[in-house]
């Protein structure tokens, strides 16, 4: 459950013997901020802060993708792991068979708000594809 860079950077390839590739799971960057603070903030200073943010997201993406890319990323793993890929058919499986369960676990224990965001999750997905 773990995306390249830590396996890379925490030498988990030391202990663990395969990588699995399957793209399953989406990690959303948050920023958290008092309310408080940010409503006392003016729309430009507001601006500034919501273009910092989305700036350090792409960003923080970037750097991910570039660190998988790099010597010290995937292909430094190759050799001392064992890796798979998933093709379209396996994830398509994987995720038919995952996330009615997920799904039920956020609703179990977040409730109608944990449903409402799984159920608006699931059509952004939806709508990217």
């Amino acid at each position: 459950m773990n995306p390249i860079p830590i396996i890379a950077f925490a030498k988990l390839n030391e202990v663990q013997k395969y990588l699995t590739l399957t793209g399953h799971l989406f990690a959303p960057y948050v920023w958290v901020m008092s309310t408080k603070f940010y409503d006392g903030l003016t729309p430009a200073e507001k601006g500034v802060v919501n273009a910092a943010a989305k700036s350090a997201i792409v960003a923080g993406r970037g750097i991910g993708r570039a660190i998988e890319a790099s010597p010290k990323g995937l292909a430094t793993l190759s050799k001392t792991m064992k890796v798979n890929s998933l093709t379209d058919e396996q994830k398509k499986a994987f995720r038919e068979k995952a996330t009615p369960e997920v799904t039920k676990i956020i609703a179990q224990k977040f409730g109608n708000e944990g449903k409402e965001m799984m159920d608006a999750f699931l059509a952004a997905i939806k709508a990217a594809e």
